[in-house]
């Protein structure tokens, strides 16, 4: 939890989009049965992205939620749709 955290810190850039954040994933996990870290790895990539184009954090959990929705539906996991983001 606390890894993932100061991941989407350092993505957003600041303490409390990343709590923001932190609830959206394990919202979207839950939602979609999938794990946690995967879905955070997939929005701490969208969160620095997000911040610069200037994204509001609901954007970017949207964007996220979307995206690893995509790969389920094209068969791949969320860690496979994650990793397809580097």
């Amino acid at each position: 939890m606390n890894l993932l955290i100061g991941k989407l810190n350092a993505s957003s850039g600041s303490m409390e989009s990343a709590k923001v954040l932190y609830a959206d994933t394990v919202a979207i996990a839950n939602r979609l049965g999938v794990a946690v870290g995967d879905v955070g790895s997939a929005m701490a990539r969208f969160a620095g992205v997000g911040k610069d184009i200037g994204l509001a954090n609901s954007d970017v959990s949207s964007l996220t939620e979307t995206f690893l929705k995509l790969g389920k539906v094209s068969g791949q996991t969320a860690q496979e749709a994650a990793s397809s983001l580097t």
